[in-house]
């Protein structure tokens, strides 16, 4: 009897432990999940869709940071500060925020990696202190997640999952309330450019 129960209870307490993906917005072919990340105020999320486009266009893309601000939603300036290898880029970005929240900007190292001839990953590290503070910025501090394009079937896959926090005085509810929007409008962005 004793071990029916634990069978049964098991199982249940596990999923708890679990945080599950929960689908936030599906349109356009774009899907857009977030989850809660334990001890972490702001949800995660991942968005997925596909595209007709090939690898090495997505990759010409993403290398060119300084044209992000002409498909990159809210993006309002991108520098490239240094390269410190051929697959790695360190670039400071400006981001509009609605008023009157004050904009933010962030500083990331974003590396290129194939992890097969077919799969394409891009991670991004966070490096808030190799930048100068800017006084009309709250610099993000906390930013990671990585951009994966995977070519099957002349179709590639666009996965792109992020976990941050924007930083300052905006509360983690409002920002959890628009979770879905941002990457949404980021995938769209990217498959108008590229397609």
């Amino acid at each position: 009897m004793i071990r029916l129960v634990i069978i049964l209870i098991v199982p249940t307490l596990l999923s708890f432990q679990e945080n599950e993906w929960r689908l936030d917005k599906d349109k356009n072919e774009i899907q857009v999940y977030t989850r809660e990340v334990e001890g972490f105020p702001i949800r995660q999320f991942r968005a997925s869709s596909q595209t007709s486009a090939p690898l090495e266009a997505i990759e010409q893309l993403f290398r060119e940071i300084s044209d992000y601000p002409s498909w990159m939603p809210d993006v309002s300036g991108s520098q490239l500060l240094e390269q410190p290898a051929d697959n790695a880029y360190i670039y400071y970005l400006q981001i509009d925020s609605p008023f009157p929240v004050q904009d933010r900007d962030l500083v990331a190292r974003m590396t290129f990696e194939y992890l097969s001839e077919n799969v394409l990953r891009i991670t991004y590290e966070n490096l808030p202190d190799h930048y100068p503070a800017q006084s009309r910025h709250t610099r993000i501090t906390y930013f990671k997640g990585y951009w994966e394009f995977t070519r099957a079937e002349g179709q590639t896959i666009i996965q792109n999952q992020f976990l941050s926090d924007p930083g300052g005085s905006v509360p983690s509810w409002v920002v959890n309330s628009f979770m879905a929007s941002n990457p949404y409008n980021t995938v769209l962005a990217l498959k108008k450019q590229i397609e």
